[in-house]
This record gives C-alpha cells, structure tokens and sequence, in this order.
C-alpha cells in the first residue's frame, strides 16, 4: 500500500510539473507572438516614415532648387508629354495635354 502511495504520489507530481512546464509554454508563445507583431508594425512605421521624409526632402529640394519658373518648367513637361504620345501614336489635342498636366501637378499639389 505504501509503494502504491508512493507512486501515486510521484505520479501527480509529475503530472503538476508537467502542467506547469505547458502553462509556461502557453505564455512564452503568447508573449513571443505579440513581440513579433510589435516588431512588424514598427518596422512597416519605420518604411512609412522613411518614405515620407524622403517625399518631404525631395520636394523641399526641388522646390529650392528649381531653376526656372513654375510657367516655364510646366511648359517643358506639356512639351515632353506632346513628345511622348506623338512618339506612342497618341492622339491628344493641345488642350487635353494642357489640362493632363494640370491634373497633374494638382495631384502632386494635394499630395
């Protein structure tokens, strides 16, 4: 009766480690998850910032270092557009090429 106590005894402290290692586990895998998570997020913030610095960068250095006037630089970029569709076979008048170009510097004003 005694061995069979014993072992009994032996087992349920077996069984009581063995629940505490699988508690132990749930929580470090819990815990690792969310620091994974964590680290996703800021990693996709540090791209978005890094973006967005260099967005702001690049226009304030245009913007500075631009050598003409925005007229004169806009009617370089209706030329270069005219360029490209006559090259492409593109058939646009002169006033659909003008009001593309507005939409886009519009766009890029916005942004």
């Amino acid at each position: 009766m005694l061995n069979q106590t014993k072992h009994n005894f032996l087992i349920n402290i077996l069984a009581f480690f063995c629940t505490i290692t699988e508690i132990i586990r749930i929580f470090a895998e819990q815990f690792i998850t969310k620091q994974i998570k964590t680290i996703k997020i800021m990693k996709s913030l540090g791209y978005i910032g890094a973006f967005l610095g260099g967005a702001i960068a690049g226009a304030a250095l245009g913007i500075l270092m631009a050598p003409e006037k925005g007229q004169d630089t806009r009617v370089k970029i209706t030329d270069a557009v005219e360029d490209f569709l006559k090259k492409h076979n593109i058939k646009l008048s002169r006033k659909e090429v003008v009001d593309l170009v507005d939409d886009i510097q519009d766009a890029s004003e916005e942004e």
